[in-house]
């Protein structure tokens, strides 16, 4: 009995541990989270931006072609170029950084998943060991009452 008793501890233990782990790995994720919305909200932004002098890019072409001016070597278009390659570095960068922050919220969740299993796992096993100990317990008790019941009926025979 003091066995089942000791594995009972044990789980209770380890279940109290895997909630501990569980409970650890979500402020992780919720942070990951407000940094997902805040990267994307960039991405939007530099998206924006980007739109903003491709169309730009093509006013100033058609108004060089308008106005019979080379589009080649000019300087504003140059200028423009360097701002979308600049802007285009940004929003590969941002797309690296999201990719990067779902695959740790990912694997997070894997983890939550993953503890939330083998406290199951253990919950299970606790419950059978304290279903075991009662059926024990239960049985001990019944031990002792008839061995006591036994010395009773030894001693009024005696006794007679």
């Amino acid at each position: 009995m003091q066995d089942d008793q000791n594995d009972i501890n044990k789980y209770t233990k380890q279940c109290e541990e895997y909630i501990t782990q569980k409970e650890s790995v979500v402020p992780q994720i919720l942070s990951l989270r407000e940094q997902l919305k805040e990267k994307e909200l960039e991405l939007k932004s530099k998206y924006a931006v980007l739109n903003r002098l491709k169309s730009q890019r093509q006013n100033k072409k058609a108004q060089l072609q308008t106005q019979g001016l080379p589009i080649y070597k000019n300087d504003e278009l140059t200028k423009i170029q360097a701002e979308l390659d600049k802007i285009n570095a940004e929003i590969s960068d941002l797309i690296g950084q999201i990719s990067h922050i779902k695959s740790q919220i990912s694997i997070l969740e894997t983890k939550i998943k993953t503890y939330n299993e083998m406290l199951e796992q253990a919950e299970e096993l606790k419950k059978t060991f304290e279903r075991e100990y009662k059926k024990n317990e239960t049985q001990f008790k019944e031990d002792i009452l008839s061995q006591i019941t036994s010395l009773f009926t030894i001693n009024d025979e005696k006794s007679k």
